[in-house]
């Protein structure tokens, strides 16, 4: 019986050797998922300033009619022949009817492109903000793994030391955010 105890204890010995430390296996989809927001903010910032610049000019454009249209009609005098003052009150009016085309598309731009475009420009906020969590997150856990890791080595006792419960609940917690972020990006690009 000794020895069959004696066959048991190296078991016992090997079994209580220190648990695994795993590595953080979301840091490729994390970083996917970074370079995909950071495409998708670019391309929304370009899509707003090409919004901006058209209704801008828009707007100029709608002006522009708008003072032709009254210089026209201005310009149509009771001396005029009939014919050139049916033409130039037609063109007056021409003006104004583009102007109105124009105000319209004006307008259009601002409810298809801008409001949506500024709405999806918040969420990539909220994601980037969430990014940062992640990457917060992420440098506490290895921080903390480095520690993990140096236990034992340090002679001076002062250091800050974790436990492996405390290891994995900080990987545990990066891992959710993560899940949570790369998620919550999948979701905006699918609409």
């Amino acid at each position: 019986m000794n020895k069959s105890l004696k066959k048991l204890l190296p078991h016992h010995k090997h079994d209580r050797k220190e648990p695994k430390i795993q590595p953080l296996a979301k840091l490729e989809d994390l970083a996917q998922a970074s370079q995909d927001m950071q495409d998708m903010r670019d391309c929304y910032d370009s899509l707003l300033s090409a919004a901006a610049v058209a209704t801008n000019s828009a707007y100029e454009f709608s002006e522009s009619l708008r003072e032709m249209g009254v210089c026209l009609l201005q310009k149509i005098e009771p001396n005029d022949d009939e014919e050139t003052g049916k033409v130039m009150m037609m063109m007056g009016k021409v003006q104004f009817e583009l102007q109105k085309l124009v105000d319209s598309y004006r307008a259009h731009i601002c409810q298809t492109i801008t409001v949506p475009s500024e709405s999806l420009i918040n969420e990539i906020h909220t994601l980037e903000e969430m990014k940062h969590q992640c990457d917060e997150k992420r440098e506490f856990y290895e921080y903390m793994r480095t520690r993990y890791r140096e236990k034992g080595r340090s002679k001076s006792g002062k250091e800050e030391r974790f436990t492996s419960e405390q290891l994995q609940s900080a990987k545990d917690e990066f891992d959710e955010e993560a899940t949570l972020f790369v998620f919550r990006l999948k979701s905006l690009k699918q609409g």
